[in-house]
């Protein structure tokens, strides 16, 4: 019986042994299950990271693309905007030169102008004088009056000589 102990003892020993294996086994295998699930989620993070900065990395090509674009449309525009500075330069100083020769003609102009209003001025002043002897005459009594008949627009011409006499008294 004895060995039929052993016989029977020795599969228990073998059965409870393989059962302690599959047992840690199990154990071991729930470990690396969590730890593929835990890489798993991190993978998971990671790509959806990966995806993120992929799509920045995208978005910031664009700009640097459109960045180019810009810089190369400035630089173009201020060679553009260069060269029509040097023209706006050269007609500033084409309307310089004209203001300036403009003035020189204005300012003789308004030389010759004050140089003629002073002469009319003078000119005027002996013309006025002119006039006002003239007037007295006009109405002063001439002698050829004594000749001319007795009419009254002939008398109101020549004036009466105490017209006259009596004028160059008040004068």
């Amino acid at each position: 019986m004895r060995h039929l102990w052993i016989i029977v003892i020795l599969p228990i020993l073998l059965s409870m042994g393989l059962l302690i294996v599959v047992i840690g086994q199990h154990q071991v295998m729930d470990r690396f299950d969590k730890r593929t699930d835990n890489l798993r989620a991190e993978l998971g993070q990671l790509y959806i990271r990966c995806v993120e900065q992929e799509l920045v990395k995208i978005s910031l090509e664009n700009l640097l693309a459109r960045g180019i674009n810009a810089l190369r449309d400035m630089k173009i525009a201020v060679i553009r905007l260069e060269s029509e500075i040097e023209k706006k330069k050269s007609e500033s100083e084409t309307c310089q030169e004209e203001e300036k020769t403009r003035k020189e003609e204005l300012g003789y102009i308004q030389q010759s102008f004050s140089e003629m209003k002073v002469n009319l001025e003078r000119d005027s002043g002996a013309w006025k004088q002119e006039i006002s002897t003239l007037k007295t005459q006009l109405t002063e009594y001439r002698p050829i009056c004594d000749h001319v008949k007795k009419d009254t627009q002939a008398v109101k011409l020549c004036g009466t000589k105490t017209n006259s006499t009596e004028e160059k008294s008040n004068v």
